[in-house]
Order: structure tokens, then sequence, then C-alpha cells
């Protein structure tokens, strides 16, 4: 467990959002900025702490994770420290009774915080070799972990009590990692990832093993993974340079439908709301705009605006009663949608 040297911050998507000036807008149900990173915002979480019901946790390329009350739209302590280069993603845990944020990024290790009190928790795990893009929690055995997904195509489990890593690596993905999202299929906790291959596997985090073949169809970089239940079934949803979304039966190991393709630009980031008789999808990516749509209809019920470059990370949440989705980007921003309006 070791510290990686001070690097300059990057954009972990290796490019620039074609044109810098705003995109056309439409009718925004935008409700709260969030401002207060320095640098473009890359990842998202939720969770709750004692007296505020939803957090939002976010890490940018400042590399910093900031918390943040959402109901009131402040900030909730000072920004949580550690990292030496950009964040590149972030997951939220209960550990021990306690909720935890997980940051993973540029140098290339895993960094775990008590939210409660903002303090890190147990050492720096630094089993990668290059920048961690990627990473999602899940209890495996009773047991909570994070698992990661680098740029060298490895990934990884780690017990979030003690820092260690779980098992031996997983094969990963030729050609990187750079979605990670975890669910439960048929009782069983697994990750979905996607990679530099164009593919998407799933993998069984009890046996360390992937399940089924590798689901193909994209043709390019998978950027974006979420997990939800929809129609009695467990799925994934997927997104990357392509510009296209897809939608997987976890179980029969192949797609659900034809590509989505309301997107004008890489996918980057994918959330999942509602509930099993009525799922929505969030994406997002280098329009600019947050979509949400059907998994398995595929009617898009909204698209909002807000941003002025592009969106690199999604979430969703409920404040005072309400659905909301959260969007953060390039433009430094967390940007909060009512989605029932």
């Amino acid at each position: 467990m070791t510290d990686s040297p001070t690097t300059p911050p990057q954009d972990p998507d290796g490019r620039r959002a074609a044109d810098d000036s705003p995109v056309a807008r439409g009718a925004t149900t935008r409700e709260r900025c969030l401002t207060g990173h320095t640098e473009p915002v890359t990842a998202m979480a939720t969770t709750s702490l004692p007296g505020r019901p939803v957090v939002v946790v976010s890490g940018s390329l400042d590399a910093t994770v900031r918390v943040w009350d959402l109901a009131t739209g402040g900030p909730v302590g000072a920004p949580l420290t550690g990292h030496t280069g950009g964040v590149y993603a972030v997951a939220t845990a209960v550990v021990g009774g306690r909720p935890v944020a997980v940051g993973t990024g540029q140098d290339a290790t895993v960094r775990v915080w008590d939210l409660a009190t903002g303090r890190r928790t147990g050492g720096t795990s630094a089993g990668h070799s290059h920048p961690v893009w990627a990473v999602a929690t899940a209890v495996v055995e009773g047991r909570p972990v994070a698992v990661t997904g680098c740029s060298d195509g490895g990934m990884r489990l780690w017990d979030l009590a003690t820092g260690e890593p779980v098992g031996p690596p997983l094969a990963g993905h030729p050609g990187g990692v750079y979605a990670v999202a975890t669910t439960v299929v048929a009782g069983r906790p697994v990750a979905v990832s996607g990679g530099g291959d164009n593919a998407v596997r799933v993998w069984d985090l009890a046996e360390g093993r992937q399940t089924g073949p590798a689901l193909t169809g994209h043709t390019g970089t998978v950027r974006a993974v979420t997990g939800l239940r929809g129609g009695g079934r467990s799925l994934a949803v997927t997104g990357g340079e392509d510009e296209s979304a897809r939608v997987w039966d976890l179980v029969a190991h192949r797609p659900v439908g034809p590509p989505v393709e309301n997107h004008d630009g890489w996918v980057l980031a994918l959330a999942a709301t509602g509930h099993e008789h009525d799922p929505l999808v969030l994406g997002a990516g280098e329009d600019q705009y947050l979509h949400v749509w059907h998994p398995l209809t595929r009617h898009r019920t909204r698209r909002a605006d807000g941003h002025r470059h592009k969106v690199r990370a999604v979430a969703s949440a409920d404040l005072h009663g309400r659905p909301v989705a959260l969007t953060a980007g390039h433009d430094s921003t967390i940007r909060v949608h009512r989605l029932d309006a």
C-alpha cells in the first residue's frame, strides 16, 4: 500500500468536447446547480447520512472528492483529499454500519473515507499499476467489497473493511476496463463491466469468474454501464464511443431489442431510476444533454439541458419525495433535474 507520485489531472476520456459553445437548448427542468469543484466533475454517487436524507458524493479532476447535502445544495464538510491525481470514479457503501465513500483515479489507488467524519479509513489500496477508471460496490457473502476496473485491462475486488484484495485479479478486458456496475442476478451478486474490447462481461463476484460469453454488439469502447430490474428480468444498460446504448438480459446473456440511438456523441454516463414495473434509464455524454428513456419500450420521456460542456456522470435520487436526476460534467458543475415536472 503506497501513494503514487503527484501527477497533473487529465481528462479520463482522452478527448475534448467537439464544441465548447452551448448546444441549442430545449425545455429544462433544472432546479439547482452545485458548484465548488475547480476542474471537471467525472463521477457521482448518492447515499444518506444522519439528518441528511440524500447526500451526493462527487469526484473531480481537481483530485478531490466532495460531499453535498442535496436538500440544501451546500457542501458537507471539507473536500475529501488523498488522491494525487484526478478522481475518475466514486461509489458509496456501508462498512461496519458507517457510510463510506470510495474513490479511484489517475494515481492507480483505491481510497476510502468515513462520510460521517470525513477521515480516511484504512490504508491506500494500491494493487493496480495504471489509472483506475471504474469502481462499484457490493456485498459478497456478508462482506462489503469494491470492484475496480483499470486501464491495463485488469479488475480487482477489495475488502472495504481492511483495504486488502479479495482473491486473485479478474481477467477483465483487453484494451482496458472503463465501466463497472454491480447488481444481483438470481440472488447472486455480479459485476457488469465494459471495456476497450467493445465487449460487456458479467462476473460472479462470489466465485470470481466470468459467467456466460462476452456480450458483443458495440462497435466502440464501452464507457458506461448500469444495472436494473425491468419486466421481471435482470438487465444491464451499456453505452460508449459508438454513440449508442444497448440493453442486455443478464440471465439469457443476450441483447433486449435494438440499440438505442438517442445520443449525438459518445455515451459517457448511465444510471437507473424508477422501479421494476416502470424503470427508466438516465443517459448523458458528449451531446451535453440528459436523456431519460424506458429500457424496454425505448420511449424517451424527456431531454434536459443545462451543461455547457460534455456530461461525465449521472445519478438518481429522491428529493422531498420527488424523483430527481443529477448530472455532472466538464463545466465543473453538478446540476439537479426534476423528473416529475
